[in-house]
């Protein structure tokens, strides 16, 4: 279990039911589980609190002797929360959680602070080279490279390894708000908070060398390794279809003009379920790439860096882009040496440097604390500032 010196009695008065009190505990702690004061000389505390609908509250205090009340909507209702601890003449620290429910939460939770702009390893949260990491709300599931399953619980910090696994290499793919889909030697759809699992059938050859992503209708979409493809919904119904080619290395993307599949292939980029027309003259040859959403259009990056535009209206057209840092792409988050963020402009923000390589699996939290797996675990990654409520 972690310790804190800094634990914040959070103090929640619900509007109407009689203004129904709840207090529970928010601890501090640094990405080690102890106290994030030890080197430093924090002076003052800042701290956000939302509730869907409702203002934001803000408070700042003394940093040593701090306690906080919120009027909020509904204890039970979904709840966003942001701390920032800053000092004179050395860093702000900066942590947020999940948005989570405060009633179902009554034994606290876990406030992982650390330097905005830096990357530390989570040794709490077990993981290995060439896992795979989905996040399902307050939850985060890891695909092991032995196919091995184990949960994140990202509001205590601790993981919890499951009885279940894939049967042996393999991959999983979110599926709605509490589901994946499980790509090993079976193909099952599994429900983290049920603990219980249930077969999907898919196109021949769907498993570890497949390529998969969850979609922003909450299906899951499956890919390869040949030209079939699978769309999974969260009902567990299954439509599947042929592309023109199989795409070694498949990149997808989702983006407001569509779904596309890339790589190396006759043609480069297709699209899955729509009209679009697709002629491009794409300067990567046989090597395979990545792809991230901008808005309608997204980038190919190829593994070196090489980029360009895609621009899609009723047709899609290539631009140029300046290259990027080498690495691999994880939606809209780039790794190698250095972690970044894709904005709508197809600039890469960075976030923060020093993360392992290489990084196998990544999300990011709606404050743009990213969590991930690299080459000697699982790691930590604060922003230079939060993004705000």
């Amino acid at each position: 279990m972690r310790t804190a010196i800094l634990v914040l009695g959070l103090h929640l008065f619900a509007c109407g039911n009689g203004g129904e009190t709840l207090t529970f505990d928010v601890r501090v702690v640094n990405a080690q589980g102890q106290s994030p004061f030890a080197g430093q000389a924090f002076e003052q505390l800042e701290i956000e609190v939302a509730q869907q609908g409702a203002e934001v509250v803000r408070f700042s205090g003394d940093a040593l002797d701090f306690d906080f009340g919120a009027i909020v909507r509904s204890p039970a209702a979904q709840t966003r929360l942001r701390l920032r601890l800053l000092q004179t003449g050395g860093p702000t620290f900066v942590g947020s959680v999940p948005p989570f429910s405060p009633l179902a939460s009554m034994g606290g939770l876990d406030l992982v602070v650390g330097a905005a702009g830096s990357c530390v390893e989570l040794p709490a949260l077990r993981a290995n080279a060439g896992a795979s990491v989905v996040r399902l709300g307050t939850f985060a599931l890891v695909a092991e490279a032995n196919g091995a399953l184990v949960a994140w619980d990202l509001l205590t910090m601790d993981d919890l390894p499951l009885t279940l696994d894939l049967g042996g290499p393999g991959q999983i793919v979110g599926l709605g708000d509490r589901e994946v889909v499980l790509l090993g030697v079976r193909t099952e759809i599994f429900n983290l908070e049920l603990g219980e699992t249930r077969p999907v059938a898919l196109h021949a050859g769907a498993g570890a060398e497949s390529a998969a992503l969850r979609l922003s209708t909450g299906e899951a979409l499956i890919v390869g390794p040949g030209p079939a493809y699978s769309i999974v919904t969260p009902a567990g119904e299954v439509r599947m279809g042929t592309l023109q080619s199989a795409h070694a290395r498949a990149a997808l993307v989702e983006t407001s003009a569509g779904l596309f599949v890339a790589g190396p292939g006759e043609p480069f980029v297709e699209t899955i379920e729509s009209d679009l027309e697709l002629s491009l003259a794409l300067p990567f040859g046989e090597t395979p790439v990545d792809a991230m959403p901008l808005s309608s259009d997204f980038l190919l990056v190829a593994d070196d860096g090489e980029s360009v535009r895609v621009r899609c209206a009723a047709s899609c057209a290539v631009e140029d882009h300046p290259a990027l840092p080498s690495g691999r792409s994880f939606g809209e988050l780039r790794a190698g040496d250095e972690l970044g963020r894709i904005d709508n402009e197809g600039v890469l923000r960075g976030l923060s440097s020093g993360v392992s390589a290489p990084v196998t699996g990544a999300f990011a939290l709606e404050s743009e604390m990213v969590f991930g797996i690299g080459s000697t675990g699982s790691f930590i990654c604060f922003p230079n500032d939060l993004a705000p409520l």
